[in-house]
């Protein structure tokens, strides 16, 4: 039996019809083969497309496309997340040790003790018997800094240490100091106060 021959029809089936719009002149393909493309040359082989061969799936399109697409998709939002997020982290260390010397002046200027020694280090009053027995010692504070008056000019943070450039008037007289402080169980303290003129 020849490949050009088609089988016969089994039991219940009809014999195969010719194929519409097709011309009388071609030859009818086997059984179960591709027709041939109407503008085919008549004896060649029919142009391989791009369907997948009988019995298989077709194949995915644009599968790795859409995977490309979604994974700049993903890298360009974490991009700019991530910058926002590195931003925030950066600004909050730096602003860290600027807020602790504002909280710390202003508190002063209140003659709010508690509220003074929140911001710093235990250590650096330890020998006097802490941070509000020497403030208490010092009297009234709130004469010693004008409220609203502190203006950080300066801040630099390297990793758990801070120092910090202040000015601020004293009942209308400029005045500056120098903060240091360090990072105590994640929040900044106050651990030195120099230059103060």
């Amino acid at each position: 039996m020849s490949s050009a021959t088609p089988p016969p029809p089994g039991p219940g089936m009809s014999p195969q019809q010719p194929i519409p719009g097709a011309s009388s002149g071609a030859p009818t393909p086997a059984y179960g083969a591709p027709a041939p493309a109407p503008d085919a040359a008549p004896g060649m082989p029919p142009a391989p497309s791009a369907s997948a061969p009988y019995g298989q799936p077709p194949a995915k399109k644009g599968g790795a496309t859409k995977w490309i697409l979604i994974g700049l998709a993903a890298l360009l939002a974490l991009c700019c997340c991530g910058g926002g997020a590195a931003f925030l982290i950066a600004k909050q260390i730096n602003d860290g040790p600027k807020e602790a010397v504002t909280t710390f002046m202003d508190a002063v200027a209140d003659g709010d003790k508690a509220e003074a020694c929140s911001v710093v280090d235990p250590a650096l009053f330890q020998s006097v018997g802490g941070c509000e027995t020497a403030l208490a010692g010092a009297g009234d504070t709130s004469g010693a800094v004008d409220k609203g008056s502190t203006n950080i000019s300066s801040s630099s943070v390297t990793n758990d240490t801070a120092t910090v450039q202040a000015s601020y008037t004293q009942k209308g007289a400029p005045k500056t100091a120098t903060f240091s402080l360090k990072k105590i169980d994640g929040s900044w303290k106050i651990s030195n106060v120099e230059g103060v003129s």
